[in-house]
């Protein structure tokens, strides 16, 4: 070691604190003077008291309370109560929805802004994070803006309702409320963890004076235009979707962090974060201050390139910057070239052989991990997974990852490093980085500012150093210094994306952390270049340990690690009844209701149109009501067969699912008109009297027509539990729309 390798290390150690503590909360209250973190949360204990699935008893006490805080505001306030169909091919969903809505009137009339959060939860969840930290956030934003200066643009603050079945509350004001019509500009708020930062991951087309206001309405906002590609990739969608093909301009903002509180009964009031809280409260006001305030334009004619960098805030500039600062770095590598070859210290022929130098170290790292990944998984217990597919103990495995990842590819470059001179390595990575980066700029534009910029800086640095005569310990400190912008820009964006990738996709997480760590390949190989292995090995040896630490402890199951399980009560009207689960095998609390010699069944008139099987075991029946149909009408005529029939549940379930054997030529419920050809109907908040549907078929028709109606209410039949769930148990995620529920159905023959 050269008398600089002090400095490099410290310099590096230096670096990787830096990596640790960058893309951290950074909560700013400006224009968020007045917000209350307490009365916020006493919304929200209100709130999330219970799950509130569409058309469940709490979901309606929610709904109430909130028109009652908004009326206590002295706001003009509405509920919005119609009902929505979706339709995919023969599948139909009908939701009555029950939006609740106030006004905060300004002193202008050009426009108003629309605060928005969805306030229904999934069944079984108490959903105190999704959503019910962003409704009680914009509850107390709307108490502090309703008692301040009054602001230019009116204000709308609407709770929607049926996110978690598929938008329906959002459409529903976008093509049916009047007050749609006024928007100009929406902010959304959701969630998809219990803690962290609040992202900025998604705006509107055009969003060059939108990204320009809000690093002034919120300075300290994470965000990055690389996001919402990202997105686009993921199954899932928010609210804002639908704002967005509405040709509205707006923003949507979430939390990532602790994504097994996502979608699970684990979502509770204790694992609300106060800072998370505090941050969508002050986001949702300070974004009304200040966009309530200015004019607005309209939509650009390109987007903003933007991301956060820590003390400095949102950077952003337009989309030629990233090609300017390509071309300088393209010129700088020329230079550097040029400069290195008139000292013997270059060649072309080395230049490519740096290339597929790093090349090699890039792909040897995520490529491991792919392979141990896929070798590995099946160690994992599925009961341990969260609906997004990361398992428990996923950041000690992905940290151990992460260090196995880099260590594969110091290996790599250890093989390799006796035949590259380390300005092959430089020269060569960065003409991969240019590449990578040209492609970027040309494809994705969103994402180019990982690498223009990193790639600019490392490119000034090496023509620096080419040009002295300095020891090579001196130009790799040099070197790591240019490399701190790589590291301030490249590390909040792989913590967000670690944040929401699955444990099958680590890989492509590790791909991003190598090509960050080959600009580091050329520095080191400076200074430590008979060490690399040693390194290497050590890394390999330390992530190796962690990683399989985090595997052994993912499947040992506690109160803060429950096991999922899976269980819910399905009833015939003709006196069968079954306890069903969708687990392989019992466990020590399903035990109870299945043997060890359980078989496997199709629950079909439930699930016609599934092959999927249960465990199936015998249960007592229940003092319950099933659904009925009763017929109303029915009459033939010209080759037709009219029915009208009344379907009503008269316990009062939250949803009833209809499947239909026959050809159905017309339909449809009151003024909602169903195609042709229907199969399934599910109806989420039936009304209590029920509903009628009429049906026309073929009255020649030999094949009949057969319907088979399930009524589902949620919460086990607590007069048949021998046990309670223990604590170290909880209901899983997946088929999550039918856990810990109770099915009555009943077919019938027309």
């Amino acid at each position: 070691m050269n008398k600089y390798g002090g400095i490099i290390g410290f310099l590096t150690i230096g670096i990787f604190v830096l990596f640790l503590a960058v893309g951290e909360r950074q909560v700013s209250t400006k224009n968020a003077e007045g917000f209350s973190v307490e009365n916020a949360r006493a919304h929200l204990e209100m709130i999330a008291s219970k799950p509130r699935p569409v058309g469940s008893a709490h979901h309606k006490v929610v709904a109430d309370y909130l028109v009652e805080q908004l009326e206590k505001l002295n706001l003009e306030t509405t509920v919005q109560e119609t009902a929505v169909m979706h339709s995919i091919r023969g599948y139909k969903d009908i939701v009555d929805v029950r939006n609740v809505m106030a006004r905060l009137p300004g002193s202008g009339s050009e426009g108003a802004l629309l605060l928005m959060a969805h306030y229904d939860s999934i069944p079984n969840s108490p959903g105190a994070n999704d959503n019910g930290v962003a409704v009680a956030g914009i509850l107390e934003a709307a108490r502090v803006l309703s008692s301040g200066e009054k602001l230019k643009h009116d204000i709308i603050f609407l709770f929607t309702d049926a996110e978690e079945l598929g938008l329906y509350g959002a459409e529903a004001f976008i093509k049916e409320h009047p007050w749609a019509n006024s928007v100009g500009l929406t902010l959304n708020f959701d969630s998809q963890g219990n803690a962290g930062p609040v992202y900025l991951f998604e705006t509107s087309s055009g969003n060059r004076w939108l990204i320009k206001e809000m690093a002034k309405a919120l300075p300290n906002a994470i965000g990055f235009s690389l996001a919402e590609d990202l997105y686009k990739l993921l199954p899932h969608q928010t609210d804002f979707s639908v704002i967005k093909e509405a040709g509205h301009q707006g923003a949507n903002f979430a939390n990532t962090i602790g994504t097994h509180y996502y979608h699970s009964s684990l979502d509770k009031l204790d694992s609300v974060d106060e800072g998370t809280l505090l941050e969508k409260g002050v986001c949702a006001l300070s974004g009304a201050r200040h966009f309530g305030n200015i004019e607005w334009a309209k939509p650009s004619k390109s987007n903003s390139v933007f991301f956060s960098v820590p003390l400095l805030g949102m950077i952003k500039y337009a989309k030629i910057v990233d090609l300017i600062m390509l071309v300088c770095a393209f010129g700088l590598l020329i230079a550097s070239c040029m400069r290195m070859k008139k000292s013997d210290e270059f060649s072309i022929r080395g230049l490519f052989g740096g290339f597929l130098t790093t090349f090699a170290c890039l792909i040897g790292g995520p490529l491991l991990t792919f392979l141990l990944v896929k070798l590995l998984a099946g160690m994992i217990p599925y009961q341990a997974y969260n609906l997004i597919g990361q398992p428990y103990q996923f950041s000690s495995m992905l940290a151990g990852l992460v260090l196995i990842g880099i260590g594969s590819s110091f290996a790599l470059f250890g093989l390799f490093r006796k035949r590259c001179h380390a300005n092959h390595v430089a020269t060569g990575g960065l003409l991969l980085w240019a590449l990578s980066a040209t492609a970027a700029v040309l494809v994705a534009p969103g994402t180019a500012f990982l690498l223009t910029g990193p790639l600019f800086f490392f490119a000034a640095g090496l023509l620096i150093v080419s040009r002295s005569d300095w020891a090579d310990g001196k130009k790799a400190s040099v070197m790591l210094l240019f490399l701190i912008p790589l590291v301030v820009i490249w590390v909040p964006v792989i913590k967000a994306v670690f944040s929401i990738i699955s444990f099958q996709l680590t890989a492509v997480g590790i791909l991003l952390v190598t090509l960050m760590v080959s600009l580091f390949q050329q520095p080191f190989l400076l200074a430590y270049a008979g060490k690399v292995r040693f390194g290497a090995l050590a890394l390999l040896l330390v992530g190796g340990g962690i990683f399989l630490q985090g595997l052994s402890a993912s499947g040992k199951f506690n109160q803060t690690m429950p096991k999922r399980n899976s269980l819910f009560y399905a009833a015939d009207a003709d006196g069968a009844s079954h306890w069903y689960s969708t687990d392989n095998k019992p466990d020590k609390w399903t035990a109870q209701f299945f043997d060890a010699n359980t078989k496997r069944a199709r629950l079909r008139p439930v699930f016609p149109d599934s092959d999927r099987t249960f465990m199936r075991g015998p249960a007592p029946p229940i003092n319950q009501p099933h659904p009925e149909i009763t017929v109303l009408e029915d009459e033939t005529a010209g080759g037709f067969r009219n029915l009208a029939l009344h379907i009503a549940s008269y316990r009062g379930a939250e949803t009833m699912r209809i499947f239909f054997e026959g050809e159905i030529l017309e339909a449809g419920i009151g003024d909602i008109r169903l195609e042709a050809g229907l199969i399934r109907l599910r109806y989420f908040a039936m009304p209590e009297t029920g509903v009628v549907l009429h049906l026309t078929t073929d009255a020649n028709s030999t094949a009949g027509l057969t319907i088979m109606i399930t009524d589902i209410s949620y919460g086990y039949p607590q007069e048949l539990m021998k046990k309670p769930r223990p604590e170290d148990f909880t209901s899983a995620s997946y088929f999550g729309w039918y856990q810990d529920s109770i099915m009555l159905y009943r077919t019938y023959t027309f």
